[in-house]
This record gives structure tokens, sequence and C-alpha cells, in this order.
């Protein structure tokens, strides 16, 4: 049984790890590359949502965010660091959503995802502050990215 949790581990560490390879969606500071992308998670696969007790629904989103030590313009030579994040996302009309965030380690990989749920065409701005190796300073990032029901 416990050979078959880290298959899991390492498909969502895969999954995760080609979701933020393709987006190439990342911040850069003080030495660290912050890398983030959100997904439906009706896009995942049904034994991923299962095995991390995520809801596949057409109107709820997964975000992923991997904290490096490096460089992004050198990414072979960077490594997983675990970091302290606070993620919220606020919509247009002011509403504010906090984010529960899990980490899940993959190997050498860190990663740390969650949930949330959105309306169709809603546009959410997202505020990540970020504490690498759990002290230091806190570095904050922010996005915005709007979400489709499929």
């Amino acid at each position: 049984m416990k050979t078959q949790s880290y298959q899991w581990l390492a498909v969502v560490g895969l999954w995760c790890l080609l979701i933020t390879a393709h987006a190439e969606q990342f911040q850069e500071f003080d030495g660290y590359v912050v890398h983030y992308n959100t997904m439906n998670t009706d896009m995942l696969p049904a034994e991923v949502a299962q095995q991390y007790n995520l809801t596949r629904s057409q109107n709820r989103a997964l975000i992923n965010i991997a904290v490096r030590k490096g460089s992004a313009a050198d990414l072979t030579s960077s490594q997983a660091v675990p970091a302290n994040l606070k993620v919220t996302a606020t919509n247009l009309t002011g509403q504010l959503k906090t984010i529960d965030m899990q980490m899940i380690e993959s190997g050498d990989s860190i990663y740390y995802i969650g949930t949330f749920s959105f309306t169709n065409e809603e546009v959410l701005d997202f505020k990540v502050m970020v504490t690498p190796e759990y002290e230091g300073a806190i570095k904050e990032m922010q996005f915005r990215q709007q979400f489709f029901v499929n």
C-alpha cells in the first residue's frame, strides 16, 4: 500500500511539474523562483483527485505553487525549498477568498496546492505571500486569472 501511495505522489508531482513547466508562469526575487499555475479541477485525473481528496468540478480550480532556490535561467541547478505561503484571491467585487495550501513532497520536488470555487468568467486577483525556507523576508507576488466553466 505504501508503494502505491508513493506512486500516486509521483504522479501528482509529475502532473504539477508539467503544468508549471508548460505555463512558464513565475516570479523571481532574491535568489528564488516562484512558479505558479491554476487549472480547473475537472482536468485532474480522477485517481489523482481521489488520492489527495480534491473535488473535481467545473466550478473549482486548483492553484499550484513551487518555490525553488536559484535562477529561472538555469532550472537544472535550482533546488526545491520549503516555504510558508499565504494565498488569497479577490474578485472584482471585492469578495476575498483565503486558500488553504497543502505541501506535497515527491523526491526532490516540493509543491503547494490549494483549491477554491469560482463562477463562470470570474476574474480573480491572487496575492501570494512567500517566505522561502520558513525564514527571512516575506515576498509578495500578485497575478490575475480569469476562470471559465468547462
